[in-house]
């Protein structure tokens, strides 16, 4: 299953799409996941992209590796959208006891050629 795609209404301009989704896995902790990307013909229809992931983590169960789930979602989207640019971050909370414990992936990817620092520079450093 890959997330359905629709026209982009405002190919005259590059622009930032953010998608953010959280999830809470039994077991795992709460999931993040940050989508961004500037897109070129076509952008995310958001009830699929929903439904997208969920299926995602519904089968992930417990071999959670995020790594690999950041880029299935970035090889999916990027086939899918052919965006000028995408990044990927997924981040796991957990807690067991006392502690507490992070886990981050960030993948990015990009059309070759394209560049415009100017409006990667609003991105800023991963959180």
């Amino acid at each position: 299953m890959t997330p359905e795609i629709i026209d982009n209404p405002c190919r005259a301009r590059e622009y930032f799409v953010i998608c953010k989704n959280d999830f809470t896995l039994a077991g795992a902790g709460k999931i993040s996941v940050d989508v961004t990307f500037i897109p070129d013909s076509a952008i995310l229809n958001r009830q699929s992209y929903n439904a997208y992931l969920e299926n995602i983590f519904a089968g992930a169960g417990g071999d959670l590796i995020l790594e690999t789930l950041a880029e299935k979602i970035i090889e999916d989207l990027s086939n899918e959208l052919v965006p000028f640019w995408i990044s990927v971050r997924i981040l796991l909370e957990s807690q067991s006891g006392n502690s507490s414990s992070l886990h981050q992936a960030i993948l990015e990817d990009r059309q070759p050629g394209w560049d415009n620092p100017g409006l990667l520079s609003q991105v800023g450093p991963p959180r």
